[in-house]
This record gives structure tokens, sequence and C-alpha cells, in this order.
């Protein structure tokens, strides 16, 4: 695994790892979660470049070792321009037209969009546990209060009340999460209404992709709504779609309990693709 600092569209510095195979029969970029760092991924890349897989990754910017303001984005877009210049660069690294995206949670939603805008770019996507929708209702007075909030003090922060135990069944890894430095436990305002107001057009995204996707959706998610991945699958335009629902499972697949299912559901689809 090599890593290095890139710098992207507006200056700012961001974290890079690669862990290319010889001949590989994918390219995969990692788009990590809301919160969370891409080494947290360093495991699902050795198992992937032992099926012949390179993989890049990166930290989204106000995440893990980029620069900015921790889990703070001005506008969704900021995050739409970052992966389009990280894509440039794995594009190049890996002397190829077109790469293989795996977006999970936030990342998911950041995939999505840029799949839809760049699908000369794409031979095949992968959304697991995409977070095109909370779990629950956010009520009316809090979605109020984060909106003034947004407008007045964007850079305010709040608890995101993302606990381990709400990740995975496997107690190490929960305990891991919560203990972890790296892992930013604070939302703040601006973030919120971003993400609120970029969710609300998923389906119209949905409409325009066409490469071939997979969402491997947890079944029993406390963090993002199961049937918002039902939703954005049915609108989907793409003939070459694939839903996989793990029974049981909570948010982070591929550090669950039974993460072996998850993973192996990842390698076959692929060279299926």
């Amino acid at each position: 695994m090599e890593s290095k600092n890139i710098t992207t569209f507006d200056g700012k510095s961001l974290y890079f790892w690669s862990s290319p195979v010889d001949k590989p029969i994918h390219n995969l970029l990692i788009v990590h979660g809301f919160g969370e760092y891409s080494e947290r991924y360093l495991d699902l890349a050795k198992r992937l470049n032992n099926e012949q897989i390179s993989v890049f990754a990166f930290d989204l910017r106000g995440h893990g070792r980029s620069e900015g303001i921790r889990s703070y984005i001005s506008k969704f877009e900021d995050y739409i321009a970052d992966l389009t210049v990280i894509a440039s660069l794995v594009k190049e690294m890996a002397k190829t037209d077109r790469i293989t995206l795996l977006g999970h949670s936030m990342g998911g939603l950041i995939a999505a969009i840029y799949v839809a805008r760049f699908q000369e770019n794409i031979r095949a996507a992968v959304f697991s546990s995409p977070f095109f929708g909370l779990s629950m209702e956010v009520p009316f007075i809090k979605r109020l209060a984060g909106n003034i909030a947004s407008a007045l003090l964007p850079s305010f922060s709040m608890p995101a009340g993302i606990k381990g135990e709400l990740c995975t069944h496997d107690e190490q890894i929960a305990k891991s999460y919560d203990t972890d430095p790296m892992i930013n436990k604070y939302a703040t305002a601006r973030w919120f209404t971003e993400i609120v107001k970029t969710q609300k057009g998923i389906e119209d995204i949905a409409r325009k992709i066409e490469v071939p996707v997979a969402i491997l959706a947890a079944g029993d998610d406390r963090l993002v709504s199961l049937e918002a991945e039902k939703r954005f699958f049915e609108h989907l335009k793409s003939t070459d779609k694939y839903m996989k629902i793990f029974d049981g499972f909570y948010h982070e697949i591929f550090n669950e309990v039974r993460k072996e299912e998850a993973i192996k559901e990842l390698i076959d689809w692929l060279k299926k693709h």
C-alpha cells in the first residue's frame, strides 16, 4: 500500500492510498462513509487484492487525514468535485478509461451522483448500505433548527449519534469504532442540510444511471433507510442491476460478524462484471 496527499480543486489536501495488483480484473475506488476514513477498508482491500482487484481509496474532506473542518461542507458539490479529481487520478494510475466504484453509506450517495454524471468513466458501481435516506424521520422542529443553524452558524457541530453498536454486531469492532480518535462523532449544521437536500433528488439520479449496479444492503440497518435503497433500485435505468439484502446485518456489512457473506457477494458480483 502506497499513500500520498492530493491537492483537490480548491487547494485542500486529500489523503489518498493505492493497493494495486498486476493485471487487475477491476480497478476499484472506495468512497467511505460519514465520520470514518479510508484505512478502515484496508482488510477488505487485501481480500480484493487476492482476487486480482486493484484498490484505491481516499479520505473525504473533513475526514481522516484529509484537510477541512471536521464533517463540514459548504455545499455537497464539494464532495463530487473531490471525487472527480481522485477518479481522474485513478484512471491515470491504472491506465484505464473506466473504473469501478464502491461507495459505502454517505460514500454511496456521493458515488451515485458521480456515476450519473460521468458514466463514460465507470465500468460498474457497488453501493453498500448507501445513505439515500435516514432510517428514522427527523422531527420538523429539528429540521427547522438545522436549517436556521446552517444559515447562521454553518460550522456549528452537534453529536451525530452514531455508535459502534449501531454499525456492527462484532463487539470488538464496535468498541474500536467508539474509541478511534480518527472517527469523528459530530456533524455540522451545513453538512446536515446539504445531505437532506441532496437525498431529495436521489430517485432522479437513479433514473439516469445505465451502468451495471449492485446494492448490498443491511437488513437490520439502524442508520440508513432500507426503503430508500429499495426505491433507488426500482428507479435505476440500468438493465444490469442487482440488490442483495443481508438479513440481520447492521450498517457496516463488511465489518459484521458474518462479513464473509458480504465480501463473497461483492467479489462474486465483480467477477461477473
